[in-house]
C-alpha cells in the first residue's frame, strides 16, 4: 500500500511541475538540456553499485537500463540487473523516466525479481543525476528503492551511459 502512495506522490509531482501555460502568459521554453535531448533520443546505461535489504545484508549490483524519450521531459524504458550476495539473483522491469530539471532524472515502474527460485513482483522508484562527459557520454550517481513482497531493497551506485 505504501508503494502505491509513493507512486501517486511522484505522479502528482510530475503533474504539478512548472511548464504549463495560461492564455495570459507565453509558454516557457524547456531547459537547454531537455531541448538538446528531445523526442526520439535514446540512452543506454551500465550500472555498478551496491544494494542493501531493509534488514542488514549487503550485495553488489550490476545492470543495464535503456530509455526512449517520448518528449523532452518524458521517456519509457526498462532495466535488468543482478545482485550478488543477496538471495535475490535477478530483476527486470519497465520504467517511466521524468527529466525533472535538466540533468535530474526520476524513475518509477513495475518489475519482477527472481528470489528463492520464484518470480515475484516489485515496484521500483528512484533517480539519478547526469554529469556530461562530452560526446554523448554521461556519468550518473543513482539511487533506487525496490518495494518487494519479501524484503525491500535499497540500490545505489553509478551509471555510465551514452545518449544518442
Amino acid at each position: 500500500m505504501r508503494a502505491i502512495g509513493l507512486c501517486a506522490s511522484l505522479l502528482a509531482l510530475g503533474c504539478a511541475a512548472p511548464g504549463g501555460s495560461s492564455p495570459q502568459e507565453p509558454a516557457p521554453r524547456a531547459a537547454p538540456h531537455a531541448e538538446e535531448h528531445g523526442a526520439g533520443t535514446q540512452s543506454l546505461n551500465a550500472f555498478a553499485g551496491g544494494s542493501q535489504e531493509v534488514g542488514d545484508r549487503d550485495g553488489g549490483t550490476f545492470g543495464v537500463d535503456y530509455e526512449y524519450r517520448l518528449a523532452p521531459r518524458w521517456g519509457v524504458g526498462g532495466f535488468a540487473e543482478t545482485i550478488a550476495g543477496l538471495e535475490r539473483s535477478f530483476a527486470v522491469g519497465a520504467q517511466a523516466y521524468w527529466h525533472a530539471v535538466d540533468e535530474l532524472v526520476l524513475v518509477a515502474g513495475p518489475g519482477l525479481e527472481r528470489s528463492h527460485e520464484d518470480w515475484s513482483g516489485i515496484l521500483r522508484v528512484g533517480g539519478f543525476y547526469e554529469f556530461s562527459l562530452g560526446d554523448g557520454w554521461v556519468l550518473s550517481p543513482a539511487i533506487f528503492y525496490d518495494f518487494t513482497e519479501h524484503d525491500d531493497i535499497l540500490i545505489y551506485g553509478l551509471n555510465l551511459g551514452y545518449i544518442w
